[in-house]
């Protein structure tokens, strides 16, 4: 059985955030990193959503460019009642359909990823 350390393990942390930084100093010349790489372990949309929360990244379109392309008939209709149909059932259809075409949502997206470096530079004056 697993018992869970209420104290701090530094090297713990350490070795967790290597995956979000990169390997290297900054160099003079071009050198890809691949930022999403603390990602490749988890499934598609759930590293998104993840990427998203921690880096601010805007990694899908937004409902008004999804609503656009449906006006425009680039997505076919027939094709999004299936996939309600699929996910919420036939019956629930028009509210989810409603729900997508004409509720407001709130996109904005607030990274992580530079909060903490903000408030240890507030709260203790320490620029990391």
């Amino acid at each position: 059985m697993k018992t869970h350390n209420v104290g701090f393990d530094e090297h713990e942390v350490l070795h967790n955030l290597t995956h979000y930084l990169p390997a290297q100093n900054p160099l003079k010349d071009f050198v890809h990193h691949n930022t999403l790489h603390a990602f490749q372990n988890k499934k598609f949309h759930e590293a998104l959503l993840e990427a998203s929360a921690i880096f601010g990244y805007k990694t899908y379109l937004s409902i008004a460019d999804f609503r656009q392309r449906f006006a425009n008939k680039e997505i076919n209709e027939a094709v999004l009642d299936s996939v309600i149909v699929k996910a919420k059932g036939a019956s629930n259809l028009p509210v989810w359909k409603d729900k997508l075409l004409k509720t407001n949502y709130d996109e904005s997206v607030s990274p992580r990823i530079g909060s903490l470096r903000s408030n240890w530079k507030k709260y203790y004056a320490i620029n990391l």
